[in-house]
């Protein structure tokens, strides 16, 4: 497996990942934001803090994989079509 095969796998699990994760933090957030409308749920303010205060680490560790996968899809084939050209 290549570097390219390998980054692309990785971006590809960390776009499911990091959706999921950006899903959680805005459900989290919503109620933490306005915190009457926590009285139309079963779920404590103070559970939903503690996961938003868990994943949004977490979150920017994933996001920051992700970029760095996705650059390096991107610049990969630009580097062997120069390298090609070369010889």
């Amino acid at each position: 497996m290549n570097i390219y095969s390998f980054s692309r796998l990785v971006h590809r699990l960390l776009v499911i990942v990091t959706t999921i994760s950006t899903l959680m933090m805005t459900f989290t957030g919503v109620f933490l934001k306005y915190p009457r409308m926590v009285n139309k749920i079963p779920f404590d303010l103070l559970f939903l803090r503690s996961i938003h205060n868990i994943v949004s680490p977490l979150f920017s560790i994933f996001l920051i994989v992700m970029s760095i996968t996705g650059t390096l899809m991107y610049f990969y084939p630009l580097l062997l079509r120069n390298k090609k050209s070369s010889f």
